[in-house]
């Protein structure tokens, strides 16, 4: 499902204000959408993606919940995002990067935009991209990547559901999506004992019910790119694609929405069979969809907190913080948030709770940015200690947040 006009934000549940910023730059056949949703000294920061059907109003939806996520982390940046409308197996890369370099390399070269990858854009398109704006910055690479920090905000949330229902059976899952976000979830999932039983995308759906061998599915997709769950169902009697079988209706105890935006609608919310829905794409779920699963009795983990750890562990390595410190932060603010979204004997649906915080605190931004900004940071440099906090003022004086609060 697409959203049905530029300003369909109601339909992903989130509040409606006009964004900071709307760039549309026509490139041939190609069109470049770039959407600032709001700042933050001036800053903010999201992916690109590339996608053949990406329309206008996809961008919109997604810069404006990066603004969300960053609101519920205490990150004092703005979001922002940015895309092409293109089919990438058939335009060469060159003529999209060089679209894209038209299209937010100025914001890049004076710092107001900082570039993450997304679907269709790896961390090298990102950096050429720096480079063809005449910027010397490079996209920021911790220890551990984004996909990582994200599989880690999903495992959190799963577990956080499992501590405040310990009556709920939560093993099995069905994921959609396998690349550089999906794969790393699935790795750690299976390495913490969840049996991945289905997993989707564009070729179909994957299933086995005696749990897919997560490692040698993913050596499939690193060699092949195209074509492997084909590939992998070949070598396993037991398991069977099928090319237009829908994901959310897959025998699991948990679904895990990992791709495009309203994946899951009225009508799909109606045949998941899962439990629990945690996901890890942005806006996965329809406030229909919201409603028919909560009517349903069926848990749903806001998207702007399940899928929230690239954004966190980025943050984190950024001030200095290593892998130890990295994994701990993120489960201790995915912690923090579900808790509050999830009040005993509430009938609330916890997304619309978790945009009432962030629309808070974005308020209290409004209010003075340069010390809500700075009283943000301060339990993000405590955390990491004195060495950290020079490692911090170096990184981000690229960033102009300390000369922006001086």
């Amino acid at each position: 499902m697409q959203p049905s006009s530029e300003d369909d934000y109601s339909t992903a549940s989130l509040p409606t204000y006009a964004p900071r910023h709307v760039d549309v730059l026509s490139g041939g056949d190609e069109v470049g959408y770039f959407v600032i949703d709001r700042t933050v000294l001036g800053r903010a920061w999201g992916g690109f993606r590339i996608a053949a059907d990406l329309s206008l109003a996809e961008i919109k939806i997604l810069a404006r919940s990066m603004t969300m996520k960053n609101m519920l982390a205490g990150v004092p940046i703005g979001g922002a995002k940015a895309g092409i409308s293109s089919d990438a197996r058939i335009i060469k890369k060159e003529k999209l990067l060089n679209l894209a370099s038209r299209l937010i390399g100025r914001y890049i070269k004076t710092q107001s935009y900082f570039l993450g990858t997304d679907i269709g854009f790896h961390e090298n398109d990102a950096n050429q991209v720096y480079e063809l704006a005449g910027s010397r910055r490079r996209i920021f690479s911790g220890k551990l990547s984004p996909g990582t920090c994200c599989a880690h905000s999903v495992l959190a949330s799963i577990e956080f559901v499992k501590r405040m229902n310990p009556r709920l059976e939560a093993e099995t899952v069905a994921l959609e999506g396998f690349g550089a976000m999906a794969i790393p979830t699935a790795k750690l999932l299976s390495s913490e004992g969840y049996g991945i039983v289905a997993v989707s995308n564009v070729e179909g759906t994957l299933q086995d019910p005696t749990r897919l061998n997560i490692e040698e599915l993913a050596g499939f997709a690193t060699k092949l790119q195209s074509n492997f769950l084909s590939t992998y169902a070949q070598n396993h009697p037991s398991a069977t694609v099928r090319s237009h079988d829908s994901i959310n209706s897959k025998e699991c105890d948990i679904l895990i929405p990992g791709a495009r935006i309203f994946s899951i609608d009225e009508e799909e919310a109606n045949l998941v069979k899962a439990k629990l829905v945690c996901p890890l794409a942005n806006s996965p779920v329809t406030a229909n969809g919201e409603q028919t699963l909560a009517r349903r009795g069926i848990i749903s983990v806001p998207d702007v907190i399940s899928s929230s750890g690239a954004l966190i562990g980025s943050f984190a390595q950024q001030l200095g913080a290593n892998e130890t410190q990295t994994e701990r932060i993120i489960g201790d603010i995915i912690n923090s948030n579900l808790t509050n979204v999830f009040e005993p004997g509430s009938s609330r649906i916890p997304k619309l709770l978790a945009l009432d915080i962030a629309m808070q605190r974005a308020k209290s931004l409004e209010q003075s940015e340069r010390i809500t900004a700075l009283r943000w940071l301060t339990p993000w440099l405590r955390e990491f200690g004195v060495s950290s906090i020079f490692r911090a003022v170096r990184e981000y004086l690229s960033l102009k947040i300390f000369s922006a609060l001086a």
